[in-house]
């Protein structure tokens, strides 16, 4: 009897292991990569890890859309690195099997200088490049990758984004009377990469997700959304009072749900219905945030991980903490952005989590925070994309 294979994507920060616990015919793949080393490591159950070292420095990893490619990006040395997931599909007119082949490493995708933020929306990707302003966006129609890059540019080079939605690309532009390495504002392109009307104003703009037919930017002051049935225009949420002194500097976007969360200050998440005049609810923590993010198969709760250890389901739309559960020793705030620290990533019905300090990842379960395993890795594993794959009867 010929199987037909559901699949999901998650990419986070952290990592995976052999010999990892699955629910009965569900496959999950790992690709991680280490905080110090030129290393990708492919992991899945009763399977010898892979191991690529063909490439230069540490990568972030990030997977495309539908899962099948993966990409390292290596802003140390401005390359950006791919290969294929094994995941691909069987056209069958009115549908798409899904299955799952090897792994295989493919190398150089494109380079630029400083290549920070990588942004994957559907079947198009986006690398803003920090030392030159500019942006490389490639539609990932042609199967073996061969594209045509389309290339836009801002003012001057400066810790920017740029997100490929709906055909159109919405890239991130610098003051001009300010030397901020922060841009503060919103260009729309189109198609034919022609700009659409006047620059939105975002101050200190950092942080972006999509939602449904939605982008949202962070800005210092606010959170300016766009809606894909008219690039012209865009809607801008200040921040409540009643939250106090802080911005967001992170989001995530839900899926199901049109709705994103973010942090505010250190210690504080918000999650916006951004529908009508849109609506902030929060939630205070007693230690600061690591990471948090809305649940892919149910955005209505978010897990949230927070210094002193302990991880969080909180109900995204009320704001409440549904239950905290102590899972790691009290974490190292210190060291900047670029710190290893300990994240997770949604698989299936488990969190999997890794402490790079450590050198272990930590299988939790989503319903109770219940330990599930722990893998012990070595190293300090730091990125991690997972591809899931259910198998049922076709």
């Amino acid at each position: 009897m010929q199987q037909k294979v559901r699949y999901a994507v998650s990419a986070a920060i952290l990592l995976a292991s052999n010999g990892l616990a699955f629910a009965q015919d569900e496959v999950w793949r790992y690709f991680v990569s280490d905080h110090e080393k030129a290393q990708i490591t492919v992991f899945e159950k009763e399977v010898e890890p892979l191991v690529w070292t063909d490439f230069a420095a540490p990568a972030r990893l990030y997977a495309s859309g539908d899962g099948t490619r993966l990409f390292a990006v290596q802003r140390a040395i401005g390359r950006i690195d791919f290969a294929r997931t094994g995941l691909s599909y069987e056209d069958h007119g009115d549908h798409q099997d899904p299955h799952m082949g090897e792994a295989q490493w493919n190398g150089l995708f494109l380079t630029g200088h400083k290549p920070t933020h990588f942004v994957v929306h559907d079947q198009s990707v986006a690398a803003f490049m920090d030392g030159t302003g500019s942006v490389q966006r490639i539609d990932l129609a042609e199967e073996d990758l061969q594209h045509q890059v389309s290339f836009a540019v801002s003012a001057r080079p400066h810790h920017g984004v740029a997100v490929p939605f709906d055909g159109h690309l919405l890239i991130s532009e610098p003051s001009k009377a300010s030397d901020s390495s922060l841009p503060d504002f919103v260009r729309v392109l189109d198609r034919e990469m022609k700009e659409i009307g006047e620059p939105h104003a975002c101050k200190g703009l950092h942080g972006e997700a999509s939602s449904g037919n939605k982008t949202a930017f962070a800005c210092v002051d606010g959170i300016l959304v766009f809606d894909a049935a008219d690039y012209s225009s865009s809607q801008f949420l200040s921040y409540p009072e009643e939250l106090g002194e802080g911005r967001t500097g992170r989001l995530d976007g839900g899926q199901g749900i049109q709705l994103f969360a973010g942090n505010f200050g250190k210690n504080k998440m918000i999650f916006v219905d951004v529908e009508s005049e849109g609506h902030f609810v929060s939630t205070q923590f007693d230690a600061g945030l690591v990471a948090g993010y809305l649940d892919p198969e149910n955005a209505a709760q978010a897990f949230v991980l927070t210094a002193d250890g302990n991880m969080h389901i909180v109900n995204a739309l009320s704001g409440s903490i549904v239950q905290s559960t102590s899972i790691l020793a009290p974490i190292d705030m210190e060291g900047g952005h670029g710190a290893a620290r300990p994240s997770f990533v949604f698989a299936g019905e488990n969190l999997a989590l890794v402490d790079p300090t450590q050198g272990h990842l930590r299988l939790i379960r989503k319903s109770d925070l219940a330990s599930v395993e722990t893998i012990e890795v070595g190293g300090k594993p730091s990125s991690i994309v997972a591809v899931g794959a259910k198998l049922e009867d076709h």
